[in-house]
């Protein structure tokens, strides 16, 4: 008789710790689902604001993260966890089937559901979002690569080309940073940033390979990637968060004409070091002539941006002849000046 009654505390015993993990579990995944159903629903069931719906996503994913350091221990930790996983797992599932079309869509959608299988399987939680970690870098990341490697087909892998090679790809950063502030922003848009300038460093050693004998082509190369970093910087990025969409257009009026005067000049001196001297006269002229505009033709919140616009442009542009210019030194210096005063002629503007 004493042997039943211990097998039925037993048993009642494991029923109830069956019963508490299932409440566990079920807290998760009604968490989980309502954070995916939530933000869907609340952007419109809208294909196009897919990055907006995996930030937001990712927000909730390292909030229910910290929620398992803090609130759950143990086995609740992780039936917490496995739940939360499973109802986004199935809001994410259905995202997709509407989404199918997209390629980009489901690669955002498959790398942030890799992140709440990292962030909430059981020991393996945290509170602080890597970039190494993020759907966002992958997605730079993975846009980068793919554009490169077209650009480099296209090319036909000639490597001759490795200077217009490395032009598209510096090209290709208008458009990511024309996409700050409008599809991503904050850490989104730092993370893809950061992903598409690795995604276009990798694109870059692919040609090294193909390339072995071309050392100084690729050095050039290098070095005016290695610049691109500047035009995502913190300081660039939450200036252009801070645009509205009218100012903006100022924005790239002003990046859109310093990039063709520079270019420009760069072209009649015959891209020669060695006439350095003329083309910073041609630029000179050019800044005077833009700072006369702003005066006469923008004010206020458009002038600024017209100037930051400007200024931005001529300085990666600026950067970009000084990699090609990295044996004269005196060129250099002299495109150092010329840079100084663009920042404190416009600079007046801001």
């Amino acid at each position: 008789m004493k042997w039943f009654s211990m097998c039925l505390i037993i048993g009642i015993l494991s029923i109830g710790e069956s019963v508490v993990a299932d409440s566990f579990y079920e807290t998760g995944k009604e968490a989980g689902t309502g954070l995916g159903e939530s933000a869907w629903y609340n952007l419109g069931q809208d294909c196009s604001i897919i990055p907006t719906f995996v930030q937001l996503i990712e927000e909730g994913i390292y909030d229910a993260a910290k929620d398992l350091q803090t609130k759950y221990h143990g086995n609740s930790a992780k039936n917490f966890g496995y739940g939360y996983q499973a109802g986004l797992s199935n809001v994410l599932n259905k995202v997709r089937r509407k989404c199918h079309s997209r390629s980009s869509v489901r690669r955002l959608l498959d790398d942030v559901e890799q992140v709440a299988n990292r962030q909430l399987g059981y020991g393996k939680t945290t509170t602080q979002p890597s970039s190494q970690q993020s759907s966002f870098y992958n997605l730079g990341k993975e846009t980068a690569q793919e554009l490169a490697n077209s650009a480099w087909y296209n090319l036909r892998k000639s490597c001759y080309k490795i200077s217009t090679f490395t032009q598209l790809l510096e090209d290709s950063m208008d458009d990511v940073t024309g996409d700050i502030g409008i599809k991503y922003t904050g850490q989104s848009a730092n993370d893809f940033a950061i992903g598409y300038l690795e995604g276009l460093s990798s694109a870059l050693s692919k040609v090294r390979r193909d390339c072995p004998y071309y050392k100084t082509a690729y050095k050039i190369a290098s070095c005016r990637i290695a610049h691109l970093e500047k035009q995502v910087s913190d300081n660039e990025r939450n200036q252009l968060e801070s645009f509205s969409n009218t100012t903006r257009s100022f924005y790239n009026m002003g990046k859109d004409l310093a990039k063709s005067e520079a270019r420009t000049a760069w072209k009649n001196i015959g891209s020669k070091c060695t006439k350095s001297k003329t083309f910073v006269k041609l630029i000179q002229q050019s800044i005077d002539d833009a700072v006369a505009d702003i005066g006469r033709k923008y004010n206020g919140s458009s002038a600024h941006a017209f100037g930051s616009g400007y200024l931005a442009a001529l300085s990666g542009e600026l950067r970009q002849v000084r990699c090609q210019c990295w044996r004269d030194k005196k060129a250099q210096s002299k495109l150092d000046w010329l840079l100084s005063q663009a920042a404190l002629k416009l600079n007046s503007f801001f």
